[in-house]
């Protein structure tokens, strides 16, 4: 209804009867004929409404709350309705649909809104620089540990500040080690997690691997010395 009073419309009539019903008859550039009855005893929701196309008058549509359930003192709720399908005076579908077991303003349950996976999740607190587990709802769970974290620092973000192909982006003035007690050094600013130091076993592995690369090159430039050398002793014998 209130869209259709967002545009330009024709009132053919209103009136109120005797019981308090409300009766509305209008039309506009997309009906030839909309019709609404509002009910008194349902708050004035609309009851009934019948609308004839302006395109083609031969159909007609009607859509009426048979039933209004009450669920809350004052609250009215369409609760069986009927949509129905005229054509040039008989009907030619009809689609009721029922509501049952309506409720209004329950309690929601807790797990409702809840996102799903968060539960034993890590939190990293920007805010904080802390670290700390959470519950299904997001609530911290569990003790609280502090956390370095990579900021700006505040005197490196200017226009003197410039990188080798021109200015530099925040990104590149990261600085590391930051103390996370000190609320000075929290400047303008994204935030990343410090680096973890490289695992023993990586280096040893990096260093086996280059010494086993230098000690098969060193091999093979000696037996290709040793076949060149057979080679001319090989050529003076038969010369003799």
């Amino acid at each position: 209804m209130s869209e259709i009073l967002q545009h330009p419309y024709t009132l053919n009539k209103a009136e109120r009867s005797s019981s308090g019903e409300i009766y509305v008859d209008l039309s506009h550039t997309g009906a030839k004929r909309q019709e609404f009855w509002f009910d008194p005893k349902a708050n004035y929701l609309v009851r009934k409404s019948v609308m004839v196309p302006a395109a083609d008058g031969n159909y007609r549509w009607e859509h009426e709350v048979v039933v209004f359930s009450e669920p809350a003192p004052g609250v009215f709720v369409p609760s069986t309705v009927e949509d129905r399908l005229i054509l040039k005076g008989k009907q030619e579908a009809v689609v009721r649909t029922v509501l049952t077991d309506l409720k209004v303003n329950h309690a929601m349950p807790a797990t409702a809104l809840r996102v799903p996976g968060v539960e034993g999740r890590s939190c990293l607190d920007l805010d904080r620089d802390s670290r700390y587990d959470v519950d299904a709802d997001g609530n911290r769970t569990g003790p609280e540990t502090p956390e370095k974290v990579t900021r700006i620092s505040p005197e490196a973000v200017g226009s003197s500040a410039r990188g080798p192909s021109g200015p530099r982006q925040p990104h590149d003035l990261l600085q590391t080690g930051q103390d996370p007690t000190n609320s000075s050094a929290r400047g303008p600013a994204r935030f990343e997690p410090g680096r973890e130091p490289t695992p023993w076993w990586v280096w040893l592995l990096c260093g086996s691997g280059f010494v086993i690369v230098t000690g098969l090159g060193l091999g093979a430039i000696r037996r290709r010395r040793q076949v060149r050398e057979n080679g001319d002793v090989g050529q003076n014998e038969q010369g003799w």
